[in-house]
């Protein structure tokens, strides 16, 4: 039993790493979004060359933390491998 709660505590660092990963992808395409193409849908607006009153809205960053699993008999890992 205890080498199953190893082994699910290994799979929960690895699901956490990959959620910080996907976090991180998401802002940074947020702030792409923000810089670079609404500037440019801006500049349509300003000249008029929008067919449709409606605005392109934003997406909100994810600032969400994962938590952590604290406990001694956590196995730590170096965030590098499985």
């Amino acid at each position: 039993m205890y080498g199953r709660l190893r082994t699910y505590s290994g799979h929960l660092d690895k699901m956490g790493r990959g959620l910080r990963q996907a976090v991180d992808a998401y802002n940074s395409g947020v702030g792409s979004f923000q810089l670079r193409v609404l500037a440019q849908a801006r500049r349509f607006e300003e000249l008029s060359a929008t067919g449709n009153t409606e605005r392109i809205g934003e997406p909100n960053q994810i600032e969400n933390a994962v938590r952590q699993v604290d406990a001694p008999e956590q196995p730590h890992t170096t965030g590098t491998g499985d």
